[in-house]
């Protein structure tokens, strides 16, 4: 009786076997479109094999463990490949949404208000005296003026918007660490219970992959053994510094250092503990750092302080020379508007001020006039309130007792022809080099935006070539359990015919 127990047991420990194998793969199946998912096998193993009266028998298969198909390997590329992507992605949609402010695309930017000023100009050389020309130069440079004013205060509320994406992106960073450590938690108390954690590492990883796209990040898992049992913990660093090990995560703070472009904090994240800056080269945090603060000097990298600093140069350069003239490539001195004289004769009014500051108190604000002109931004330059309320008091002349004559004023359009204030370009060239440089980082952050997703499809594609379910080779398991299933469950109903056979036999 002893071998017909044995075979019911084997037939049995068979049966259960095939139940669950069947089981796994019709959880397979049935997850084959959830995202995050990682396909699982069963891990099986012989059962004991022994010798009785000479015969060898063996023991059933059974399932040890259920593993999930997937590599360090290729997470750790993946994430990688998509904590580049993630920064040229958003690095390039930033600077989109600094050439929309400039207003470069609907023709209503500074560079069409200034060809209009410049029109205006030419317009006045023709006929001086005509005070509607003149009325007309007043309105085309105070409408530049203000152009440059609101681009200005277009550029000053995008890097508010990137200091508020630098803290969303913070907190961000904190919560999914938190939970990270908290599923590795929940992963040892899983395996110490003998259950199955591999829904809560897919849930890990779905994690993980949401942070490498605000931080470029390092990771590796550390095997730890609970009793037989082992599994892996999981652990995170950003520069070297560790954000998860274990069921600890560090969090990260922002604190104010310096000033935005309006005077309002400049938030930068640091670790709590120590205080140390993040050290990030990737994903969206750096590049909302980098689009907020980048002002060509580190790393060459062209943000909205660059920018800024571009317009400010060239409002300054421009109304310092249009004013007070400057020196030509011969040596010479060219004069400006406030050497010459207006119809009524008088003289000493520069055109450009700031913040709409009449003539003295303009000068007034500087010890020389390199510091007065200094006050002069792209945000505050404006036309001199003496000459837009009374456009007679424009410097056309070059002679007092001759107020009629455009001598003065061919010296002004001499100076805006000329590469003589702004080294290799006129002034107008000058200012397009500025749209014409974010045009062209633009184009480079969309080169590098289209090769990192190049990269990060093809490590998806990796990734899911080791993880994702294919329902024909699942479907193909699935018959086969159930055939196994089928047979063992017909060697049970066979042993059982026999033992009522056998006992029915006793019993007569």
């Amino acid at each position: 009786m002893a071998s017909t127990f044995s075979g019911i047991s084997l037939a049995g420990h068979s049966l259960l076997n095939s139940q669950h194998s069947m089981y796994i793969t019709s959880t397979n199946i049935n997850n084959a479109g959830t995202n995050g998912y990682s396909v699982q096998t069963a891990d099986q193993t012989l059962g004991t094999m022994g010798i009785q009266n000479n015969l060898v028998s063996g023991g059933a298969a059974a399932t040890v463990d259920v593993r999930q198909s997937q590599t360090l390997y290729f997470n750790t590329q993946f994430w990688d490949a998509s904590s580049d992507h993630s920064y040229w992605a958003t690095f390039e949609q930033n600077m989109v949404g600094v050439e929309g402010r400039f207003h470069t695309l609907d023709g209503t930017g500074f560079v069409p208000m200034y060809d209009g000023f410049e029109a205006s100009l030419l317009d006045l050389a023709t006929s001086p005296d005509d005070i509607a020309a003149r009325t007309m130069l007043v309105e085309s440079s105070t409408t530049f003026c203000d152009t440059l004013n609101q681009t200005a205060e277009n550029l000053i509320s995008e890097q508010n918007l990137l200091n508020e994406e630098v803290q969303i992106s913070t907190d961000q960073i904190n919560e999914l660490s938190k939970q990270i450590a908290s599923l590795n938690t929940q992963i040892r108390q899983g395996k110490l219970e003998k259950q199955n954690v591999n829904a809560l590492v897919d849930q890990q990883d779905l994690l993980i992959d949401e942070l490498s796209t605000l931080t470029d990040i390092d990771m590796n898992t550390v095997m730890v053994r609970i009793g037989t049992d082992s599994y892996e913990s999981v652990q995170i660093s950003i520069g070297g510094v560790a954000l998860v090990t274990g069921d600890v995560h560090s969090e990260i703070e922002l604190i104010a250092e310096g000033n935005l472009l309006d005077s309002q904090p400049r938030f930068l994240p640091v670790w709590k503990d120590t205080g140390q800056p993040l050290n990030i080269s990737g994903g969206q945090l750096k590049a909302s750092l980098d689009s907020r603060d980048g002002d060509g000097s580190s790393n060459g990298v062209k943000g909205i302080p660059y920018y800024m600093n571009a317009l400010d140069d060239w409002a300054r350069d421009y109304a310092k020379a249009f004013n007070e003239g400057y020196v030509a490539e011969d040596g010479s001195l060219v004069k400006g508007h406030t050497d010459g004289y207006g119809l009524d004769g008088t003289s000493g009014y520069n055109f450009f001020t700031n913040d709409h500051f009449d003539t003295n108190t303009f000068y007034n604000q500087g010890s020389t006039i390199d510091s007065t002109y200094e006050n002069i931004t792209a945000l505050n330059i404006s036309v001199n309130p003496e000459i837009s309320q009374n456009p007679s008091k424009f410097a056309a002349s070059t002679s007092q007792n001759d107020p009629s004559n455009s001598d003065n004023l061919s010296n002004l359009l001499n100076m805006i022809k000329s590469n003589d204030v702004f080294g290799s370009s006129s002034a107008r060239e000058s200012l397009i080099s500025i749209t014409t440089t974010l045009g062209a980082s633009i184009q480079f952050s969309n080169t590098k935006s289209t090769s990192t997703l190049s990269d990060l499809q093809l490590y998806t594609t990796w990734r899911l070539s080791e993880t994702s379910v294919s329902i024909d080779e699942e479907t193909t398991k699935l018959n086969a359990y159930q055939q196994s299933y089928n047979a063992s469950a017909k060697v049970i109903q066979v042993w059982n015919e026999v033992i009522e056979a056998t006992i029915g036999l006793i019993g007569g």
